[in-house]
């Protein structure tokens, strides 16, 4: 039995790991791709384009979340970017300033 035990610790241990590994992995462009190109578009210039410096995009992001920036789609958009971490924030912002 303290085998069997240990064997599932170990096992749910490796997945953790490689869990994590996935996680980390994120990127800035599988970020836009899953959670903003359906409103903004494949290259942010959909109805609604996204554009500006890295900076200037973070602070829009986090605008959204402390109510000091945005418009008609103001809780859409705060609804979006709360579920994301202030680095899934960084990563993003990143990626659409590319777009530029």
């Amino acid at each position: 039995m303290k085998k069997l035990i240990i064997s599932l610790v170990l096992v749910f241990g490796v997945f953790s790991v490689f869990s994590m590994g996935a996680f980390a992995a994120e990127d800035g462009a599988s970020l836009y791709k899953e959670r903003c190109a359906g409103c903004h578009g494949a290259d942010g210039a959909k109805s609604t384009p996204v554009k500006g410096t890295s900076q200037e995009i973070e602070k829009k992001l986090k605008g959204y979340l402390d109510g000091s920036y945005g418009g008609t789609k103001k809780a859409v958009m705060a609804g979006i970017v709360k579920k994301l971490s202030d680095e899934q924030i960084k990563l993003v912002s990143a990626h659409i300033a590319t777009f530029n």
